[in-house]
């Protein structure tokens, strides 16, 4: 009957325009039940174009503060202290002792005074040109740093013996924008000039700029296996003079006016005692603390080439190399931020800053924005998939008629495909706009040539296309398959 139909012209011959066009009118027919599920694909597509371009790196200049004052955009220490170790093994409780050499338990005071479980003890192995050598492989590292540390002591006029850090600062670090303009005439050769921190302990009197320290340096050695030890009990002494004064800024606080209406809010800055030196003037007080033994880098700080792909380039180097440590200096930021472990305030409650959290986080943060816009797919998915079924009764008259015109099973699909993949190009696309002028303004910001922003643009969206419509067809099938099994006897009946 539908041969004979299709033959004397009541149904199109050839192509599938007529099914398109029914699928792309049952989409406005039934739009609403179409907007819940156009709505959660546009979430699922907004969720994934995050976690493709955005939250997977920074602007360029996001926590530049930090980044100069780490030494890179992705910091690696020599242990590996967080991960997943094997079940099988037995695990047991180990502290590390401060290192004076690097930021480690600066920024996870927990390794020192909590401890953590491993399956053997830790050894801090400084940097050599090797390990530097395998992490510049990475495409996406520009150059590798090494930060260069030791431990010290001051004392001026008056003051008590200090504990402090001895840093070398290269002459092409952002760091030496932190510090005074001027610097004293300094007569003598055997003093070595030095810049302390302008935002110190208020409790002590800061030393003025052309006044002289006396510096002192423990007795440092390598262990047979490759750590830094030093030993206080053994010191030299070296005669030095404040070149000037460095106040690094870390964040803003702000709170309610306890007075009146509206917020204050107060500057921080690094309140860390530690010492900035020239890197040949460190590197004479390193000959006077270790003799023959080569200055050893405690981290080193990697520049990556483009910040918007910095946890992605994290991860992928975690991956590669599990023996180390590596994390992004904004993550490092946060850690800090989180338990006020660099910065202090003179004006804001400290309850507003300090002690946010009853302990510092000690674990990578993990970044489940993929995760979730799986879970969301699904949903957006399971939505399409209920407004098509729940339409199908609506519709068992239309599915009917077309099937006595001649319609065959397969062109009922292609209608009922037809919407569910209309949605998605809809929902992908609309998602796609909302959440990427964030990733396109990373990336200029980031300096990336026009070029390589629109093959970007083009790579993600095709991604983002390619995923929603494989949800779409996925989802779409079992209802198309359902409609198109319907009869012109079962349509009668009903």
């Amino acid at each position: 009957m539908s041969a004979h139909f299709a033959e004397q012209g009541f149904l199109p011959k050839g192509g599938h325009a007529l099914f398109f066009r029914l699928g792309f009118i049952n989409i406005t027919r039934q739009l609403g039940r179409s907007v819940l599920a156009l709505i959660s694909l546009v979430l699922a597509a907004m969720s994934l174009t995050n976690s493709l371009s955005i939250s997977l790196g920074y602007p360029a200049q996001a926590y530049a503060n930090y980044r100069h004052y780490l030494g890179g955009d992705i910091i690696v220490y020599p242990t590996s202290i967080m991960g997943n170790p094997d079940r099988s093994q037995n695990l047991e409780l180990h502290r590390l002792n401060a290192d004076p050499f690097s930021t480690l338990t600066t920024f996870y005071p927990h390794l020192e005074h909590e401890g953590f479980l491993a399956p053997e003890s830790p050894v801090l192995r400084p940097f050599g040109e090797t390990e530097q050598r395998i992490l510049l492989q990475h495409k996406q590292i520009d150059s590798v740093n090494s930060l260069f540390r030791m431990p010290g002591w001051r004392q001026g006029i008056g003051d008590n013996q200090l504990s402090l850090s001895l840093r070398a600062v290269p002459t092409d670090s952002g760091l030496w924008q932190y510090t005074d303009k001027s610097q004293p005439a300094i007569n003598e050769a055997n003093l070595i000039p030095v810049w302390i921190n302008g935002k110190q302990d208020k409790n002590r009197p800061l030393p003025p700029i052309g006044s002289e320290l006396s510096l002192s340096v423990p007795r440092i050695w390598l262990a047979p296996d490759g750590s830094l030890q030093y030993d206080t009990q053994q010191t030299m002494t070296r005669r030095a003079i404040v070149a000037g004064h460095y106040t690094l800024p870390t964040r803003i606080i702000s709170w309610p006016n306890p007075g009146g209406e509206g917020f204050l809010s107060e500057q921080g800055y690094l309140d860390h005692d530690e010492i900035w030196l020239k890197p040949a003037d460190w590197e004479q007080l390193w000959q006077l603390a270790a003799g023959d033994t080569p200055p050893a880098a405690g981290s080193v700080g990697l520049q990556v080439k483009d910040m918007s792909i910095l946890e992605a380039v994290v991860g992928e180097l975690q991956t590669a190399h599990p023996q180390w440590t590596i994390v992004s200096t904004p993550n490092l930021a946060k850690q800090s931020e989180s338990a006020s472990l660099l910065d202090s305030f003179t004006i804001a409650p400290r309850e507003v800053w300090a002690d946010r959290h009853s302990k510092a986080q000690h674990a990578f943060p993990l970044d489940i924005s993929r995760t979730l816009s799986v879970f969301i797919y699904l949903n957006a998915g399971l939505l399409m998939a209920a407004r098509m079924l729940t339409g199908a009764a609506a519709r068992q008259k239309e599915i009917g008629v077309l099937k006595a015109l001649g319609a065959r099973r397969r062109d009922i699909m292609y209608m009922a495909l037809t919407e569910a993949i209309v949605l998605c190009l809809i929902g992908s696309t609309l998602g796609f706009i909302m959440a990427y002028p964030a990733a396109i303004f990373q990336q200029i910001t980031n300096h990336v040539p026009w070029a390589r922003i629109g093959n970007l643009l083009a790579k993600n969206y095709g991604i983002i296309l390619g995923q929603t419509l494989a949800i779409g067809v996925l989802f779409g099938i079992l209802p198309a398959w359902r409609l198109s099994k319907l009869t012109v006897n079962e349509v009668l009946r009903a």
